[in-house]
């Protein structure tokens, strides 16, 4: 697996995600849309387990394969 060309590959997108948090700020700890707006996109990559928290922003969500243990992803949108 070549990370220089995965990283290439998603160059794009990863800037228009930047540019869309930019372009949407939200206080610290009070990131509603953009915790929406990545469980969307991660529904969009295959996350099918996404669990939001319902006293703070934030989410965690689980991605299966087949035949091995899912891979989770936890985090905030602040980074918290």
């Amino acid at each position: 697996m070549n990370y220089k060309e995965l990283a290439e590959q998603a160059l794009d997108y990863i800037v228009e995600q930047r540019r869309w948090c930019h372009q949407n700020p939200e206080l610290s700890l009070e990131e509603v849309q953009t915790t929406e707006h990545i469980a969307a996109e991660l529904q969009k990559m295959g996350y099918t387990e996404i669990q939001r928290f319902p006293d703070h922003t934030g989410l965690c969500a689980m991605l299966r394969g087949k035949g091995r243990k899912g891979v989770q992803n936890c985090g905030s949108p602040g980074g918290y």
